[in-house]
């Protein structure tokens, strides 16, 4: 698998509160979910009254829930220590 630099970068510049960004280690692509999805994914909670639009998200993100070790979540701009990254520079 092979994930460009440059959306790894994407992915973590546009996470929000609500956004939350993973890699598949598979294929490389980064997979957004919202924060209500992973809700309604993480509490079994019924979606089937939820647009077209949304179901498809809230069983992606089941899928990534369920496949341990396919995705893994891009850190935040909490996780990455700015003059840490400095002093590697």
């Amino acid at each position: 698998m092979q994930a460009k630099l440059e959306d790894i970068i994407e992915g973590m510049e546009l996470q929000s509160e609500q956004t939350k960004p993973f890699l598949n280690l598979n294929t490389g692509e980064i997979v957004y979910v919202s924060q209500e999805a992973l809700l309604f994914a993480e509490d079994d909670e019924e979606y089937d009254h939820l647009p077209e639009w949304q179901q498809e998200e809230v069983k992606t993100t089941i899928s990534i829930i369920e496949s341990f070790g396919k995705y893994a979540p891009l850190p935040s701009s909490f996780d990455i220590n700015e003059y840490d990254a400095k002093i590697l520079l």
